[in-house]
């Protein structure tokens, strides 16, 4: 019979991994939380619009055409000017995201405020994407007198 005779043989760790190292599940899940939190792929010249809900609205427990024609009637735009915007749910983020081709849906949706669905009123928080050409960054020390056009 043979008995232990170092604490890593007597003792073994969580996962079952030689060296006593944890096993790659904890990695895995945060990756795939960071992956489903990610914009989906839509087409790159278009506007993207995120919108929030509030009020304990929660987006698995809608149904996605409700909610767009909800969204429809909250950012006035009738369902023809809406043929070529896509609405994906981000279940994950608990968000939509809206894709519009059209500069007039965009600034209709950042207009809206709150969405009826039923007999009940949801705020929402809605603000657009950054583009992905876009660099994002903090330029500190700047002189007020300069525009925006000059940076």
């Amino acid at each position: 019979m043979r008995t232990a005779t170092t604490t890593r043989e007597r003792t073994p760790t969580r996962g079952g991994r030689k060296g006593g190292g944890r096993t790659a599940t904890p990695r895995n899940a945060y990756q795939r939380i960071v992956a489903t939190s990610k914009l989906p792929q839509l087409p790159g010249d278009t506007y993207r619009i995120i919108v929030r809900p509030r009020d304990g609205l929660n987006v698995t427990k809608v149904s996605q055409i409700r909610f767009e024609q909800a969204l429809a009637m909250a950012a006035a735009l009738a369902p023809a000017e809406m043929e070529e915007d896509i609405i994906c749910p981000n279940r994950t983020q608990n968000s939509y995201v809206v894709c519009t081709p059209h500069e007039k849906n965009a600034c209709a949706y950042g207009k809206a405020q709150e969405v009826r669905l039923g007999n009940c009123t949801y705020r929402v928080s809605v603000y657009l994407a950054p583009p992905d050409n876009m660099c994002e960054c903090v330029i500190r020390g700047v002189d007020v007198d300069i525009s925006e056009a000059q940076l």
